[in-house]
């Protein structure tokens, strides 16, 4: 459920150093649905596309970094 994929998505960011704002918390997790392995690489997605344009990690952040998945084909 939503909660679950929330909460393990706050917790793969803790294990990086990473706080996530809830905003983003739950966008990702209302977009990735599928199953861990798909939550776990989104967030990874998105931790390099911010360190990489030396960026905050926002929800229009997270946008960009789910778009690429959808242009993919993963979502």
């Amino acid at each position: 459920d939503l909660e679950t994929r929330a909460a393990i998505l706050q917790q793969r960011a803790a294990m990086e150093g990473v706080e996530l704002p809830s905003d983003v918390l739950y966008h990702v997790a209302r977009v990735v649905t599928d199953n861990i392995r798909l939550l776990e690489a989104a967030l990874i997605r998105l931790m390099a596309l911010a360190s990489l344009t030396n960026s905050h990690i926002t929800a229009e952040l997270a946008g960009r970094a789910l778009g690429a998945f959808v242009r993919e084909g993963r979502l």
